[in-house]
């Protein structure tokens, strides 16, 4: 995945996030112009099921870690981590074998 790929997709789901510098990862393209067929709208009805949520942040995890940034891939984990620990809804069950597994990874 390309960071600028990952910054359009955050942008719509967690736009009041502002925290990340998407141009300090490799192969960031910034003129990147392409049209993202995605509406505000359609984003706040699916942002609220907290399962989107962790699934986007595992994805921007697992690039964390092929880009061997730890230290960030670690803060990241433990905020899901925390999510995991008070939800207990069956849908969570995959998505909390992927945090639980991340987190053992980045701890060794």
């Amino acid at each position: 995945m390309k960071p600028h790929y990952l910054k359009k997709v955050w942008g719509v789901f967690f736009p009041q996030e502002t925290q990340i510098n998407w141009e300090e990862f490799p192969e960031f393209v910034r003129d990147y112009d392409e049209p993202f067929e995605f509406s505000k709208a359609a984003a706040a009805k699916i942002i609220k099921y907290q399962e989107i949520e962790v699934y986007l942040y595992i994805i921007f995890l697992i690039y964390l870690i092929r880009l061997k940034k730890y230290d960030r891939a670690y803060q990241i984990v433990e905020y899901l981590y925390s999510i995991a620990k008070t939800t207990n809804k069956r849908s969570f069950d995959y998505l909390n074998s992927y945090i639980y597994y991340y987190l053992s990874l980045l701890k060794e």
